[in-house]
């Protein structure tokens, strides 16, 4: 069950013991930390698709195996901020 207190992507990362570094340097073209701290904390909450593909597409790549993008995103409309 998901920390509530955790984004998606965290305990995502967090159960699969993937450290975000390695998520930020396997992303095309390479994500910053800063920018990877805010995803995952939730800090900056519009990631937009785009930036959603490039890692989902990275976090695949570290797992070596498919990932689906609900389980790293919510992707319920009536749980995001208004």
């Amino acid at each position: 069950m998901q920390d509530p207190m955790k984004t998606r992507m965290q305990d995502f990362l967090d159960r699969n013991r993937i450290r975000s570094a390695w998520v930020e340097r396997a992303a095309r073209p390479p994500l910053s930390r800063r920018q990877m701290a805010r995803w995952r904390s939730m800090k900056t909450p519009d990631i937009g698709l785009k930036n959603m593909i490039r890692v989902l597409r990275a976090v695949r790549e570290v797992a070596g195996r498919p990932v689906s993008m609900a389980e790293l995103f919510d992707l319920e409309p009536d749980h995001w901020p208004d």
